[in-house]
């Protein structure tokens, strides 16, 4: 089995998931070019491997095999994204800053 990517890479068994943030992505593009003319700026965010519990539910609740998916390396933590989303919002008005993907330091790719 393949290890799990970004929130914006594919692999394998995670169709649905990937499916899910394509959707996400599509609608933000979609969304921003419809409130274009009211200057309302609209990003995304897809964070890979955040602390959630998304490996327990993917694992069916077997959380020993849910916890060996982060045993490598140092999660995302909630204050991480809240930092990028500040950033985000702080920003001047006219930059945009439409896609920020956020990894740990130990992932580059699947």
């Amino acid at each position: 089995m393949a290890k799990p990517a970004t929130g914006m890479k594919t692999y394998m068994d995670g169709i649905l998931y990937r499916a899910s943030k394509q959707a996400v992505q599509a609608f933000s593009n979609v969304i921003c070019m419809e409130i274009l003319p009211h200057r309302i700026h609209v990003g995304q965010i897809p964070p890979s491997f955040p602390d959630t519990e998304f490996s327990v539910v993917r694992y069916k609740g077997y959380e020993e095999k849910a916890k060996q998916v982060y045993k490598w390396f140092k999660v995302l933590k909630v204050e991480d994204i809240a930092r990028a989303a500040l950033f985000i919002l702080e920003s001047p008005s006219h930059i945009c800053i439409n896609d920020l993907e956020i990894t740990p330091t130990a992932q580059t790719n699947a």
